[in-house]
């Protein structure tokens, strides 16, 4: 349980940081939202931190927003 929590940590402080790009940000919420549904499935923190350590960007099909995502983190004008 100690490593899922360093993991989401990780995770969360990439989401959180203002200075990270948006898709780094994204990537970070849909790896949380991952361990997230995992868990939810199951109940188990195991399963939760498998699924958040094979979590993997596809980089071929680029960044789709996804309902429910931030999309929108302060930076330029909208």
């Amino acid at each position: 349980m100690r490593e899922m929590e360093t993991l989401l940590g990780k995770q969360q402080i990439l989401f959180s940081d203002s200075q990270a790009t948006p898709d780094v940000r994204r990537m970070a919420e849909r790896a949380i939202d991952t361990s997230r549904e995992a868990f939810a499935q199951h109940g188990s923190y195991c399963d939760a931190q498998r699924a958040l350590q094979h979590f993997d960007e596809d980089k071929e099909s680029g960044f789709h927003d996804q309902q429910g995502e931030v999309n929108f983190f302060g930076r330029g004008h909208y």
